[in-house]
C-alpha cells in the first residue's frame, strides 16, 4: 500500500486492492497443499459449529472426541458454509479437489476494506445509521435497566440523572462516529470479498471455456459444420446464456443420432457452465406457462 502514496504512481487504491488480491489468489492458488493444512480439536461438547458440522459427516472416519486432526477447506458449489468444505487432506488429494480461495485470503478482507472505507461509496445511509443507532440505544437502556443500585458503579453503567445534556451529546457523538466506521469498515469488506468471489468465478468459466474450444477442435475433425456453428457461442460470452437452452438440446440430439463421443464430453462441460442458467430459464418459461393455463 506504500505505492499509493509515491509521487509516481498512477493507480488508485481500488487498483492497488485489486492487483493485491489478484496477485495473493495466484499465489495461493500455486501453493503447495501441505502449506495450506490447518487443525483443530473436535469435541462433542464444544459448539464450534464448523467442526461439528464436518464430523457429522465422516461416520467411518469420525475422530475421537479431544483428538486434534488435519484438513484443508475446498471448494464446494453446493454450499458455502465452512463446515461442507472442509476435506481431509489426503482426501481431497486423492479426489483432486480445489481450495476455496475465498476462505485463504479472508485474512486479508479487513486489512483491504480498511484502506478504502473512508470513500463515499461505502459510508452509510441515514436510515441505516438511525436503525444502528436504536438498536443501540435500546441496547443500552436493557443493560440499564438489568443492573440495579451499586452496581451500576461496579458495572460501568451510569444513571440517567447523574449526566447532564453535554455529557449526553458527546457519549452520543463519540457512539455515532464508532458506528459509522464500523458500518463503513463492513460494507468495504463486503466489497472485498465480492471481488475475491469474482476473480474465483472467472477463472472457473475461463478454464471450462478452455475445455470447450479444445473439444471444439477436435470436434470440426469429425464435423466441420457443426463445430462452426457452436463456436461463436462458446467463444462470445455474452452470448452463451440466453442460447443455453437451443444449445443443449441440439447436442442431445446430435448424441443420441450420432453416438459421437467427443460431443458427450461437450455436454458435460457445457452442464458445468450453463447448467444452473439453464435451470433457471426452464423453470422461468414452465411458470409462464402454468400462469396461462389458469
Amino acid at each position: 500500500m506504500d505505492e499509493s502514496m509515491r509521487l509516481k504512481n498512477s493507480r488508485t487504491i481500488h487498483q492497488i486492492i485489486k492487483d493485491v488480491l489478484r496477485g495473493s489468489a495466484k499465489d495461493i492458488s500455486q501453493t503447495d497443499l501441505n502449506d495450506l493444512i490447518k487443525t483443530a480439536v473436535w469435541k462433542s461438547d464444544k459448539d464450534n459449529k464448523s467442526v461439528q458440522r464436518f464430523m457429522s459427516q465422516m461416520r467411518d472416519r469420525h475422530t475421537q472426541s479431544g483428538e486434534r486432526f488435519e484438513f484443508i477447506v475446498v471448494e464446494n458449489d453446493l454450499s458455502q458454509k465452512v463446515g461442507d468444505k472442509i476435506e481431509y487432506p489426503e482426501v481431497a488429494r486423492q479426489l483432486g479437489k480445489k481450495i476455496d480461495i475465498s476462505y485463504y485470503l479472508n485474512s486479508v478482507v479487513s486489512l483491504c476494506a480498511h484502506f478504502i472505507n473512508y470513500e463515499d461509496i461505502y459510508q452509510s445511509s441515514s436510515e441505516a445509521m438511525l436503525e444502528a443507532l436504536k438498536k443501540l440505544k435500546d441496547a443500552n437502556k436493557a443493560k440499564h435497566n438489568g443492573v440495579s443500585g451499586n452496581d451500576k458503579a461496579d458495572a460501568g453503567v451510569m444513571d440517567e440523572d447523574d449526566l447532564d445534556e453535554e455529557d449526553e451529546n458527546k457519549i452520543d457523538e463519540d457512539e455515532v462516529l464508532k458506528i459509522r466506521d464500523a458500518l463503513a469498515q463492513k460494507s468495504a469488506e463486503k466489497w472485498v470479498r465480492g471481488y475475491i468471489k469474482e476473480l474465483h468465478t472467472d477463472k472457473q468459466e475461463e478454464s471450462i471455456r478452455l475445455k470447450l474450444i479444445t473439444l471444439l477442435a477436435e470436434i470440426s475433425k469429425i464435423d466441420v459444420g457443426y463445430r462452426d456453428r457452436i463456436y461463436k457461442l462458446v467463444t462470445k460470452p455474452g452470448k452463451r446464456k440466453p442460447k443455453a437452452m437451443t444449445l443443449e438440446k441440439y447436442i442431445l440430439a446430435y448424441i443420441q443420432e450420432n453416438e459421437c463421443a467427443l460431443l458427450a464430453d461437450l455436454q458435460s462441460i457445457w452442464y458445468k457452465m450453463v447448467g444452473l442458467k439453464t435451470t433457471c430459464y426452464w423453470m422461468l418459461s414452465k411458470l409462464q406457462d402454468d400462469k396461462k393455463d389458469n
